[in-house]
């Protein structure tokens, strides 16, 4: 009997010392390892001013620690567009300086107008952990909206507000629209973008106010969101290294077409993961915030556009397909281009082709002829024409096959990140069928006469041939191979490919992880193009990506995880895709694995705060079965009494107080410390109540 114990209590120690050594290393993976901060410095060019803007004495003295402020660097007036930025929780006015720089200097380089930011001071109240205080905020910017107003409204002009709000900056904005007292002004709101801001929940319950708060304008905005009909709403997260608010909880709920969630690597031009302080200074984003500003005013009414419809494509340039310029095109692309015959027109049916010049002396054409179940993929560097890639029907002139006209595919080109940054790099992928059914005959590549240097890589293959699908493997099959790598992709050099398109299947719940490593074996003297590995997540914005280096030795490494899980209503045929571009030159080899620290780092970002709620219930449980209380009288001390006594409560009370605690533990969600001290207080009624009737527990449930 001693070994069996003794087996027992040592198999109980090891699993006991595996569990806690599994959650050192989650919790060193996150709250310790981030990725390399990738954002940019913005800087001020002048010295910054904040001019007070003082509101009347009965505003002033009923919120003594709160004020408004007026942005500006050397002089300034109120002539502009009216920005106001909110600040989160702990968040300081100043951080408005980043946005409201970078839009100055913009407007004395590229416009004719500017815009006016001001800023919300909120003392940096920890609004976030203190729900008394988000009521007396939300009214606080109601009273500030209105004076910009009222300031505009004494030089005669009707202006239009736009709201950028950070952390829970955000979440005042929306209560603040929802307030009815403040529906005369809510027309007056045009844009709302929030910075890293939990929607969806409190980050922390910290008690059923905060929470009641968060349900009530979420349940406003989920009946009431066609009301703002006229007004645009963003919410965009940092991704992985914003660990204080999962990008998961700046998901908007409803599915409203004027309202956009999105995570900043997924961003055209931004490409990198914020911290959460660092959003707000990320100069990749904040250029981005401040050309779609400029993109979205009309500037003859210094008004963001009327129409929603073209407010909503503007949008959807800037954060979702931009194929163009950095600006949103002033100008009506045409379907059908008019081509000039001259220029150098050729046609070419290789299925590899390399275009580089440090020059374009002239215009270049090439025809590139359609062919069934074949694909075409175009990497694209350089100086480029809005209209570069073309569908057309070849003819023959002079003994030169050429095209009097083309049709646009710019729709079709993706913006892919660069080094250095400075440099367009494009890519075009299309199918051959498609526009040979449309009746083309060609796919035509125009480049334009430059200075610049180009280089253009054309890969054409069979579409089947390109397309893979890899089941990552289940925890269990981790488990036998002790997480090792597994080779799933061999890519020869003598294959002279630079496009692979792999479905992942099976990547579907937050707590996945898993690691893929792109490692280049060897590459030919000529090998120069930069690789790309590209993860794209169909159900939510939250694309990744990695740089691929055609040197010998050199290993590019991703980490499949989510924000958020796949719905259960979404399409099941759509699976995560790991676009990989390569150098033809080169041959390379694709690993896999389940990342066990990255899987561990996963559960306790998405239920480490159900950890401590979870802990004391089952203390609180425990504690119903020892906690026996001696109701015999002190003539009652013969053993048998003793021995009765203890038996009658065992019989009566522990049944019911142990079926009673785990009824509470199963039940209710304990994700806030709010819960848990509503159980620990119910605890101690059924822990200390002589009585053997039902105790009647009233438990909020969140």
């Amino acid at each position: 009997m001693s070994s069996f114990i003794t087996a027992f209590m040592t198999v109980k120690s090891a699993l006991l010392s595996s569990v806690l050594i599994l959650f050192i290393i989650g919790l060193i993976d996150y709250a310790i390892i981030t990725e390399p901060n990738g954002c940019d410095m913005t800087f001020m060019f002048q010295y910054p001013q904040f001019v007070l803007l003082p509101h009347r004495e009965q505003i002033a003295l009923k919120y003594p620690n709160y004020h408004l402020f007026a942005y500006g660097e050397g002089n300034g007036d109120f002539k502009g567009v009216p920005v106001v930025f909110v600040p989160g929780n702990g968040g300081s006015f100043k951080q408005v300086r980043s946005l409201g720089s970078v839009a100055l200097r913009m407007s004395d380089k590229y416009s004719t107008f500017h815009f006016n930011y001001f800023t919300i001071d909120f003392n940096e109240e920890y609004s976030g952990v203190n729900s008394f205080q988000l009521q007396s905020q939300t009214l606080f910017l109601k009273e500030s909206l209105i004076k910009i107003m009222d300031l505009y409204e004494k030089k005669g002009r009707n202006v239009s507000l736009v709201l950028i709000g950070h952390s829970i900056g955000g979440l005042i904005i929306r209560s603040l629209l929802s307030l009815p007292e403040f529906d005369p002004y809510v027309h007056r709101v045009d844009l709302v973008i929030t910075l890293a801001t939990p929607h969806k929940s409190p980050v922390v319950p910290i008690d059923s106010r905060m929470t009641s708060f968060y349900n009530d304008v979420e349940e406003y905005w989920a009946t009431n969101r066609d009301n703002f009909g006229h007004m645009n709403v963003i919410s965009i997260g940092g991704g992985f290294n914003d660990k204080l608010v999962r990008s998961h909880l700046t998901k908007l709920n409803d599915d409203h077409p004027n309202d956009l969630t999105v995570v900043s690597t997924a961003i055209d031009d931004v490409w990198v993961s914020t911290d959460h302080l660092c959003i707000v200074w990320c100069k990749q984003l904040t250029l981005k915030i401040t050309r779609l500003l400029f993109d979205l005013t009309d500037k003859k009414s210094l008004k963001l556009v009327d129409n929603i419809a073209d407010r909503n494509r503007i949008i959807r340039y800037h954060f979702m397909e931009r194929t163009l310029g950095k600006n949103f095109p002033g100008f009506v692309i045409p379907e059908y281009i008019t081509l000039a015959p001259t220029g150098e027109w050729t046609e070419n049916y290789e299925r590899i082709i390399k275009f580089t010049k440090p020059k374009v002396l002239q215009p270049n054409y090439i025809l590139l002829p359609l062919m069934r179940r074949e694909s075409i993929v175009i990497q694209f560097e350089g100086h480029y024409r809005h209209d570069w890639v073309m569908a057309c029907s070849a003819v023959k002139k002079n003994n030169v096959t050429l095209c009097d006209k083309g049709r646009s595919l710019h729709q079709y080109v993706r913006r892919l990140p660069s080094k250095p940054k400075d440099v367009e790099r494009r890519l075009f992928t299309g199918l051959s069928s498609l526009l040979l059914n449309q009746g083309f005959t060609h796919l035509l590549l125009a480049i334009s006469s430059s200075v610049e240097p180009v280089d253009i890589q054309i890969d054409r293959f069979t579409t089947s041939i390109r397309s893979r699908t890899i089941q990552l493997p289940a925890l269990w099959q981790s488990i036998v191979r002790f997480f090792a790598w597994s080779t799933v992709m061999d890519i020869a050099v003598s294959e002279e490919t630079t496009f692979y398109n792999v479905t992942l299947a099976g990547l579907r719940h937050v707590w996945s992880a898993y690691s893929v490593q792109m490692e280049t074996i060897s590459c030919y003297p000529t090998a120069v193009n930069m690789g790309y590995l590209y993860l794209t997540i169909p159900w939510n914005r939250e694309n990744q990506h990695q740089y691929v280096y055609p040197k010998r030795g050199s290993t590019a490494r991703l980490t499949f995880k989510l924000n958020s899980p796949k719905p259960k209503t979404f399409d099941p045929s759509l699976e995560p895709t790991l676009y990989l571009l390569v150098d033809p030159n080169c041959s390379y080899k694709l690993h896999i694995k389940t990342s066990l620290a990255e899987m561990m780092g996963q559960l306790l970002r998405h239920y480490s705060l159900v950890l401590l709620p979870m802990i004391v219930s089952l203390v609180l449980s425990l504690l119903s079965i020892q906690i026996i209380p001696n109701n015999s009288s002190p003539n009652q001390s013969s053993k048998n009494n003793s021995a009765d006594n203890n038996h009658h409560f065992f019989d009566n009370k522990p049944k019911y107080i142990y079926i009673q605690s785990v009824h509470i533990i199963k039940n209710i969600r304990l994700v806030s410390i709010n819960g848990l001290l509503i159980l620990s207080a119910s605890g101690s009624a059924i822990f200390f109540n002589s009585s053997v009737e039902p105790v009647d527990i009233q438990i909020d449930r969140f």
